[in-house]
């Protein structure tokens, strides 16, 4: 169980207490904007975007390869249907669309904007 998180990542709140929930698209969504480097109990864990993704000569490919890794290493996650990948080097930014195939077999559709 993970602790309900809104649209822009901070803590939903239900008059005033903390929801909790068992959401696989959070966990997609709390994966995909974890850094690298950024936690610092394991500075290997997360995206390496500003070593591959947010540079000048990225290549998508790869940037889509990286983004599967961390959407497959959530655990209920079975397979990646469909996933794209937009690309904002300007504002150092990125939007994922993605539908997997849970382990139940349920598919859900994530979008995340980083």
């Amino acid at each position: 169980m993970d602790i309900l998180l809104d649209s822009c990542g901070d803590i939903a709140l239900n008059r005033a207490d903390i929801v909790l929930t068992d959401s696989v698209c959070q966990k997609i969504s709390i994966r995909l904007r974890w850094f690298l480097n950024e936690w610092k109990f394991n500075r290997n864990a997360g995206v390496p975007y500003y070593e591959e993704i947010f540079v000048k000569q990225y290549d998508i490919e790869n940037v889509k390869q990286l983004l599967e890794e961390e959407i497959l290493s959530v655990d209920e996650v079975d397979e990646i249907s469909s996933l794209e990948a937009i690309v904002d080097i300007e504002n150092r930014a990125l939007s994922v669309s993605c539908s997997v195939v849970l382990t139940d077999g349920e598919e859900v559709k994530v979008e995340v904007n980083v």
